[in-house]
């Protein structure tokens, strides 16, 4: 019985924390959109900032850190003593808005901000099929994930391309690469996009 109200919790925390990801995403996509290029980068730039500023409060100075419970909620157990997820997620959109166009950006952004949270949601609560060179993955998640990701993309790229990305977020996803995904799917993905810009795009 412990066993079920300890999985069950934990997969309570696992959907806070993709909500959390998710709604991160969804505002820093909306204020780009409405506000443009340049005012989002130094709206990204100050949340990094205080980012790394909370995080650092986190680690060191845990005592006085000001949002306890919400890391206690929210954040995986080796993750209290480390960077936070949030704060590579802002990182992530910082450097693809920095370095890539207006496609690569969005598509980047769109697949950290969803296919990203639906891939890990998918594996926690699928039924459990493991890759069998990374035992921690289900691929069913990762399946669901790759579908998701072909019909949005495809939205903004030739479908024979968002084949191609498809791909690179299943490896991305299935190998053990030991980067964080928070900054691999955006810089990966965006540099993709740039690479096949013009032939590739459904419009400019």
């Amino acid at each position: 019985m412990k066993g079920n109200t300890d999985k069950a919790f934990d997969i309570y925390k696992e959907i806070l924390r993709k909500m959390f990801h998710i709604g991160i995403g969804v505002t820093l996509l909306l204020f780009y959109i409405y506000f443009g290029r340049f005012y989002s980068i130094v709206l990204f730039t100050l949340l990094l900032g205080l980012a790394i500023l909370s995080d650092i409060i986190r680690i060191r100075i845990y005592i006085h850190y000001p949002l306890k419970r919400m890391a206690e909620t929210i954040a995986r157990s080796y993750e209290k003593t480390y960077v936070g997820a949030h704060t590579y997620s802002i990182a992530g959109f910082l450097v693809t808005i920095i370095l890539f166009e207006n496609i690569p950006f969005l598509l980047a952004a769109l697949t950290l901000t969803i296919i990203d949270p639906v891939i890990s949601l998918a594996g926690l609560l699928m039924p459990r099929y493991e890759i069998p060179y990374n035992k921690s993955k289900n691929i069913l998640g990762t399946l669901i994930g790759c579908f998701i990701a072909f019909i949005i993309s495809s939205q903004f790229i030739t479908v024979f391309y968002s084949a191609i990305l498809v791909l690179i977020i299943f490896g991305i996803d299935s190998l053990p690469i030991g980067v964080n995904d928070n900054i691999l799917y955006p810089f990966v993905i965006g540099l993709y996009v740039s690479i096949i810009n013009g032939p590739a795009l459904l419009f400019a």
